[in-house]
């Protein structure tokens, strides 16, 4: 098997340039003189042809040398990856392998509350909030007043005085306890509706969150009203068994309102 040494010697060549160089350097190292006859130097004579081969090693260990360094340097260009070489697309790793976006759980969790507050949202009242809000559940509209009292099971009051001129009412039956008359304004800005029902309780359905809210006797019954500004749009109450509310969408005053309860018959 080659060592290392004659695998470097193989790659060493000297050209004929080289070779005339090194004999030229020989020749000048000549140490005869001229003034004097020639004597013999037993020791140029003894080690000339020495001189000669230490010459040509020099030149051999420099090439060694060369080639050496020569090929360090192509092991280190073959071994070290190139800044060009590598892939600007690849995505970075972590101790565990690439790592992967971590977003797509708390996207798809956020679609799934969504979707549940959605479904929440039809079976609920909206609570808290500033504009006015009803809750209607399992509504059957009928044509007069009598099939209305029909489908609650009770006789069902209505309101004699309304703030505005109004429309044919409309009767409604909800969950089939719930009586519902709606008054429209001849304009159509304007609406009353009237519920009463055998349960006990605020049966209006409106959960708004009212700036002024005030309990007044009206007919010996205490009546909560609601609004702003000094305007209500709200009234509830409790008589003989039965709730009571009026809700209207554009308020009214307090004497307004004691006059619709007042006329409620």
């Amino acid at each position: 098997m080659p060592t290392k040494y004659n695998r470097l010697m193989s790659r060493v060549e000297v050209t004929p340039d080289m070779h005339e160089r090194i004999m030229n350097t020989i020749r000048k190292a000549d140490l005869h003189t001229t003034d004097k006859p020639a004597q013999p130097n037993r020791w140029l004579a003894r080690y000339r042809k020495y001189a000669f081969a230490a010459a040509t090693l020099l030149v051999l260990l420099g090439g060694v040398l060369i080639a050496y360094q020569n090929q360090n340097q192509n092991h280190q260009s073959e071994t070290t990856p190139s800044v060009a070489t590598m892939n600007p697309a690849d995505p970075p790793t972590g101790a565990e392998g690439p790592m992967a976006p971590q977003n797509d759980m708390r996207v798809e969790s956020k679609r799934g509350n969504v979707e549940g507050d959605k479904d929440a949202s039809s079976s609920m009242s909206i609570e808290g909030t500033d504009e006015p809000q009803m809750n209607t559940f399992d509504a059957s509209a009928v044509q007069t007043l009598q099939q209305l009292q029909d489908t609650v099971g009770f006789n069902v009051k209505t309101v004699q005085a309304l703030p505005f001129k109004g429309e044919q009412p409309m009767y409604t039956a909800i969950g089939g306890t719930l009586a519902q008359i709606q008054y429209t304004g001849n304009d159509g800005t304007d609406m009353l509706t009237f519920r009463m029902s055998a349960e006990s309780g605020d049966n209006s359905g409106d959960y708004t969150n009212y700036a002024d809210v005030r309990t007044v006797q009206i007919n010996g019954y205490d009546v909560i009203l609601k609004g702003s500004n000094a305007k209500y749009q709200l009234a509830s109450w409790q008589q003989d068994g039965y709730s009571y509310s009026i809700k209207l969408i554009n308020g009214v005053t307090e004497q307004q309102m004691q006059n619709m309860i007042q006329s409620v018959q």
